[in-house]
């Protein structure tokens, strides 16, 4: 296994030589890498030792010993969530917090005549109080009997807290007459925290969201919110300005929607980006929604004027290249996988070298279709079909950072489209590509994205 990063080093997340920029893919020695967390400013790594953090280290980031090793770790620029091996849902605050939601919320989602989202939390108990009382034998019980748990001192845990949206947290226990929920999932930016439980419920904050239908997955951008049902079903809702919530329309809703261009397909994932959106069917095709600014869609923008603050970053490659690992890398190990193999029958082959894909991808590549739609687009209200490969190729993967896009194709080769001011394509320059561009030929099993970064982890070394 080898694993490649590239794109933005200010905090030294790839290497520790003073490079602020990345273009080139670049080997990072770690062990049998199990999953990454590409964040803003850091990078989690999982291998079979645990997790170990590159880059930003401050108090607003876990360093290596907060982190145990049977935890799913998520994050964004200026936040951290953890699911425990026993299902509890973590937050760190300096150290780790535990979001308590009780079994009773699911009480409540049944007894509440007048569900509407998202819910105030005032409300949200005042409904279940005054008007549900009948639902009870002893309709004369108090809040504390109901279990609504009112402030009584720093020692203890309100109501608020347990419901907020602002996931202010306890490290404190609640109650033991309710049982812990267990999670799955969770999304998370900045300023939301969507939560997938076990059993296929999903909390927005801490309120649940009325689906009626159990959910698979969750994403979230930097204003909106988005949801995969077991049923193939897509739902969003948040901001839409910028048209990420496929429906059609430039305008927020404060309720989930379902993506109507998308029913009778059978969507099997979802990714977010900072504006952008995608889902993948079952088949391997690809649909795309939402800003477009970088061609972050795989279709050309309709104006290159948004991109006058890239075309004036200078930038001369400095990129060490992947032959050798670093020897300040914090990940340098002493064994072979390490290093490059000597036989160069199993390298994998970066297209016509560095030079070359400065042009971009060779049309005459037999997976491109010629065919394909040249539609301008800048603001993509509803989900598109990216024509941009022949239609016997199949992707198996999507991820997204903030402003640029990865595809993995079913022969194992990687693309890349979008913002690239960081060199976060991989493509050994640092303009952005209005459609997919090829990274890497063959070879790559998993990419991974976030923030300005790029991951991709392949079976052999590089070929440069």
């Amino acid at each position: 296994m080898y694993v490649y990063v590239c794109g933005l080093n200010t905090n030294n997340q790839i290497l520790h030589d003073n490079l602020s920029v990345v273009c080139c893919p670049t080997l990072m020695c770690v062990g049998d890498l199990i999953h990454v967390t590409v964040c803003f400013t850091h990078i989690f790594w999982k291998d079979s030792s645990g997790w170990k953090l590159t880059g930003y280290k401050q108090k607003s980031v876990p360093g290596d010993a907060d982190v145990e090793t049977n935890w799913k770790i998520y994050g964004s620029g200026n936040r951290t969530a953890a699911v425990s091996s026993d299902g509890s849902l973590l937050v760190w605050e300096g150290r780790w917090r535990t979001l308590h939601f009780q079994s009773y919320i699911e009480e409540l989602e049944n007894s509440c005549q007048h569900y509407s989202f998202p819910v105030n939390n005032s409300q949200y108990v005042h409904s279940y109080v005054t008007e549900n009382t009948e639902d009870f034998s002893e309709p004369h019980k108090t809040r504390e009997e109901l279990g609504i748990l009112e402030a009584s001192g720093s020692d203890q845990v309100t109501a608020n807290d347990l419901r907020n949206t602002d996931h202010k947290t306890s490290p404190h226990k609640c109650s033991s007459n309710f049982g812990q929920v267990s999670f799955s999932h969770v999304a998370v930016e900045d300023n939301t925290l969507l939560a997938l439980r076990s059993d296929g419920v999903v909390l927005y904050g801490s309120v649940p969201v009325p689906l009626k239908t159990k959910v698979k997955e969750v994403a979230v951008g930097k204003e909106h919110c988005m949801v995969l049902t077991e049923k193939g079903q897509v739902y969003t809702w948040g901001g839409g300005m910028h048209g990420q919530l496929g429906i059609g329309e430039l305008c927020k809703s404060e309720e989930p929607v379902v993506i109507n261009n998308l029913q009778g397909i059978m969507i099997s994932s979802v990714a977010c980006g900072a504006w952008h959106c995608i889902a993948q069917s079952d088949c391997g095709d690809v649909y795309v929604w939402g800003w477009n600014e970088s061609g972050q869609l795989g279709f050309p923008p309709k104006s290159s004027s948004s991109h006058t603050i890239f075309d004036s970053f200078q930038h001369t490659c400095q990129c060490p290249g992947s032959k050798k690992c670093s020897p300040v890398n914090h990940y340098e190990q002493k064994n072979s996988s390490c290093r490059e193999g000597k036989d160069n029958s199993d390298r994998v082959e970066i297209p016509s070298g560095l030079s070359a894909r400065q042009s971009g991808p060779k049309w005459d590549d037999s997976r491109v279709n010629r065919d394909r739609t040249s539609e301008l687009v800048n603001v993509q209200a509803s989900p598109k079909l990216l024509d941009f490969w022949t239609e016997d190729v199949n992707v198996t993967s999507v991820v997204c950072g903030d402003r640029h896009t990865l595809f993995l194709l079913e022969d194992g080769s990687a693309w890349a489209a979008g913002m690239n001011r960081f060199g976060q394509l991989g493509l050994g320059h640092t303009r952005a590509r209005e459609e997919p561009s090829l990274v890497l030929r063959a070879g790559v099993t998993k990419v991974f994205a976030g923030g300005w970064n790029s991951v991709f982890i392949t079976t052999t070394p590089l070929q440069l």
